[in-house]
């Protein structure tokens, strides 16, 4: 998230960017193997390695919890609750994001987690127009809401340790991460 305040009772501009990041173990990214060169958008849907050394490590809602901490009105629980109703509730899945998905699909196969959250249940993949609801994400969403972003960085994910296949994250990269 990149976001630029301006309080013009204050005369002050306050800009905060909390994105992504590698993880701490890594030491030379410019070596991971398959990483494509980001061009423009249809480089994307390249032909790449995947491993867990492409991952990248989000700081998303540290950054929603701390704009709203800063600048924030309504009570930080009622940020999520359209992004609560749309996850339970569905959306109908948009031709481009289905587009994705279907050039992604390899990716998307490779570990149950992702199978879970982006595949219907029979095995089959999404459809422009199809009802697309994620329920895991939706209960994430409310354990945030009700306990803070720390959630997401250190209760809501499965810690199983140092990754075995030969990769560079380590448990605590969420957490460090998820520091501002």
């Amino acid at each position: 998230m990149n976001m630029v305040h301006y309080d013009a009772a204050m005369g002050e501009m306050v800009s905060m960017d909390v994105t992504w990041n590698t993880v701490q173990n890594e030491t030379d990214p410019m070596s991971i193997p398959g990483v494509p060169f980001i061009g423009n958008a249809n480089d994307m849907f390249s032909e790449r390695t995947i491993s867990e050394r492409t991952a990248l490590v989000g700081s998303f809602m540290k950054g929603v919890e701390a704009a709203h901490q800063r600048y924030g009105k309504l009570p930080f629980e009622s940020l999520f609750e359209p992004a609560i109703y749309l996850a339970e509730n569905g959306i109908e899945l948009p031709t481009t994001t289905a587009a994705y998905f279907k050039e992604r699909d390899k990716e998307i196969q490779r570990l149950p987690e992702t199978r879970t959250a982006l595949v219907k249940p029979d095995g089959s993949g999404y459809q422009a127009g199809d009802v697309f609801k994620q329920p895991a994400l939706a209960k994430t969403l409310r354990m945030v809401a009700k306990e803070g972003a720390d959630y997401m960085y250190t209760r809501g994910m499965d810690r199983k340790g140092n990754c075995s296949h030969s990769g560079r994250w380590r448990k605590n990269d969420p957490e460090r991460f998820g520091r501002l």
